[in-house]
């Protein structure tokens, strides 16, 4: 009997090991498919392992190629487009329209992105006196910190029970 690993001599023309290398032929040309199919998947940056991956992958009969494959992804939202780059705003702005985004929204919560009000009281305090302000106005630096978190509803710095 022949070891499994062994190929089929040419000269063989034994009905049984050439149906066997029919299989394996067969087998390995699934495989081969199989690892094509998934490595151009990858290239065309579809995770396969997501629920709208796995259903793309299975259904899609289209070309391999990267492009088509992206645009098919992007049509079925396996893909999401990139984000138009945008300027760099100064950190400032940043805070400035995240603040108003909040008013605006009457929220009462603070930004995900926010600094901890704490934290911004603390950096007031070391930057006025660094700056030479005598330690009650460093205080009061400190303070509008904390006073204006309060005053935009940030929830971080409103006692608990006291919130209407």
């Amino acid at each position: 009997m022949a070891d499994e690993d062994q190929t089929v001599d040419e000269g063989n023309d034994n009905p049984k090991d050439l149906r066997k290398a029919a299989d394996d032929g067969r087998k390995a040309r699934a495989e081969a498919e199989q690892l094509r199919r998934e490595l151009a998947f990858s290239k065309a940056g579809i995770d396969v392992d997501t629920p709208v991956g796995k259903m793309l992958f299975k259904a899609y009969d289209g070309e391999l190629d990267k492009d088509t494959l992206t645009t098919a992804a992007r049509e079925v939202g396996a893909i999401k487009d990139a984000p138009a780059h945008t300027e760099e705003l100064p950190e400032a702005e940043r805070n400035q329209r995240r603040e108003r985004a909040d008013l605006a929204s009457e929220s009462g919560t603070a930004s995900i992105n926010q600094k901890d009000p704490f934290r911004a009281a603390e950096d007031a305090f070391r930057e006025a006196k660094k700056d030479g302000a005598p330690a009650h106005q460093a205080f009061g630096a400190a303070m509008a910190q904390i006073v204006e978190a309060h005053q935009r509803g940030d929830s971080r710095v409103i006692p608990t029970g006291s919130r209407s």
